[in-house]
């Protein structure tokens, strides 16, 4: 029996070392005399009878011990069978050669963890390697990670419950399947004088005030978003400041907010606008929604805060100056998704419980008026700013209580503060997100115009814009001649023969100040026509 089962042990082994194709060759060969007892029966046979040799050989046979095949029938699976005596009992459906050899899942390389353990803001990969997988799932803590799909895992720890038990199951076609070793990954506590910093730090901030009818314009959001890309900028925040977008629009300028942000970065999203909630998701509205809209011509909170969450950050704020209230009566999205709104890094503010007024007569809207004096000192964490803000508007008598601010926290590391340093030694993401900012930014070289012969000169300047999309012209007049004329820019024109809104206010004696609205919607060249005038 050893002999037997040693050499069964040997073929398989043979089988996996000289390949599946080789064995499948081996298998298919014809099988060699069975025994020394056929071959003495064979011989017997020629002397005296082929028939008499192969009884008198079969005989020869059974006496010596040899064994003979004996097949097995699939009805007889889970019975017993007589050729598996002494050797296994067989109770499950057998498995081809071809099955077994394929479906072996072999790990090389188990899950290890570099250091152990892992300081706040450190970026954990795991790696695991195996011959015969083709399927990679990660698990946390035995529940199956949304996403995690290959055979490396890399996350971003941002607090103590971001650790834990750690393991990839992997699998193949043929049924194989095999876990890897668990690996058990600490975080190590903040200090209560931990000192947090940031690997970059960027805002988007998006304005609609310019809506379809039945939709009501709006004055508050452009100066909102105006007032608080300031604030964020002398934060050191890569800020796009947008104003007036489409839904296509929005969903672009989300993309590419996120694409900034990046492991370890802060992320802050405002939206000041219309807007609704229905079925416990809030939705923000564009300006191209027309009548009659549904879920799916809006945008939906969720999904922003899951696509900042996916970018490994630090830290989420999310700012919504909008409406909340009950949009049942607008058709529910096609594709229904539900997301929770929360996670661990994010801070979700809404302005007011049910509407949020637009101010008539003020520059901002009631909470921007609350935020701004306090959005920059260094005293407040994030959640210690929002709760600041929405204490000083219940004091506020003249508001209601449906305009009373709603704070959302999520946060693990309630430390954390806007005001934050950057960490110097992520250069290499704050460099890309810069250059990606700068081509955002992109403005033209100061013109300077002049005309001799009425001794007049015109500056034509474009400042660092404070909105992304809008372009900012200056046109100043030479000095000493501002008391017989003025110039202004008259017209705009495009060749592709799209609508230019634009608006020119003076700024002082020598100089007005003209912004161009959604340059984002222009492929060609925009022709300024400047006036000159004369008292």
């Amino acid at each position: 029996m050893a002999d037997l089962l040693f050499t069964v042990h040997n073929l398989i082994t043979c089988l996996e070392n000289i390949g599946h194709k080789e064995a499948l060759s081996l298998l298919r060969q014809p099988e060699s005399n069975e025994d020394s007892g056929e071959q003495e029966g064979e011989q017997e046979g020629e002397q005296e009878g082929e028939q008499e040799g192969e009884q008198e050989g079969e005989q020869e046979g059974e006496q010596e011990g040899a064994l003979k095949p004996h097949p097995i029938r699939p009805e007889q699976h889970g019975q017993h069978n007589p050729a598996c005596d002494g050797i296994m009992q067989c109770n499950t459906p057998m498995q081809s050669f071809d099955q077994r050899l394929t479906a072996k899942i072999e790990i090389v390389q188990e899950p290890v963890a570099q250091i152990n353990p892992y300081p706040i803001g450190s970026i954990m990969e795991l790696c695991v390697k195996a011959q015969g997988a083709e399927t990679y799932m990660w698990e946390k803590n035995r529940e199956e990670m949304n996403g995690e799909k290959s055979n490396r895992l890399k996350i971003t720890l941002n607090s103590v419950e971001d650790g834990g038990e750690f393991q990839c199951i992997l699998s193949n076609r043929y049924g194989g399947k095999q876990a890897s070793k668990t690996c058990c990954i600490k975080v190590m506590p903040p200090d209560e004088d931990t000192v947090y910093s940031a690997t970059n730090k960027v805002a988007l901030l998006i304005g609609n005030m310019n809506y379809q009818s039945p939709l009501v314009k709006l004055s508050n959001p452009v100066n909102d978003v105006r007032a608080l890309a300031l604030s964020l900028r002398r934060m050191h925040f890569h800020v796009i400041a947008l104003v007036n977008l489409t839904l296509v629009e929005m969903q672009n300028a989300i993309r590419i907010f996120c694409s900034m942000i990046g492991h370890g970065a802060y992320g802050f999203f405002f939206f000041a606008g219309h807007g609704f909630s229905k079925d416990e998701c809030s939705y923000m509205v564009p300006v191209d929604a027309k009548e009659g809209f549904t879920c799916d011509d809006c945008l939906d909170v969720p999904i922003l805060l899951r696509s900042m969450d996916e970018t490994g950050s630090a830290l989420n704020v999310i700012v919504l100056d909008k409406c909340r209230v009950d949009g049942s009566a607008v058709m529910p999205p096609i594709v229904k998704q539900k997301f929770q709104e929360k996670s661990n890094r994010s801070v979700v503010v809404y302005t007011t419980l049910n509407i949020a007024n637009d101010v008539k007569g003020k520059e901002n809207g009631l909470f921007m008026q609350y935020l701004l004096p306090h959005i920059e000192s260094t005293q407040f964490t994030v959640t210690k700013l929002f709760e600041k803000v929405q204490a000083e508007i219940g004091s506020n008598e003249q508001r209601t209580d449906l305009q009373n601010p709603e704070i959302r926290s999520f946060l693990r590391e309630n430390g954390r503060k806007l005001t934050d340093c950057l960490d110097a030694s992520f250069k290499e993401d704050y460099v890309h997100c810069l250059q990606l900012w700068q081509k955002l930014h992109c403005v033209e070289a100061k013109r300077v115009f002049r005309m001799d012969s009425l001794h007049l000169e015109v500056v034509v300047d474009f400042p660092p814009p404070v909105l992304s999309n809008v372009l900012t012209v200056s046109i100043q007049l030479h000095k000493g001649i501002t008391e017989i004329g003025k110039a202004f820019i008259a017209k705009v024109e495009h060749e592709e023969g799209h609508e230019v809104e634009f608006e020119s206010k003076a700024r002082n004696d020598t100089t007005t100040e003209t912004h161009i609205f959604n340059i984002q919607r222009f492929r060609h060249p925009l022709w300024l026509i400047v006036q000159v005038s004369f008292l």
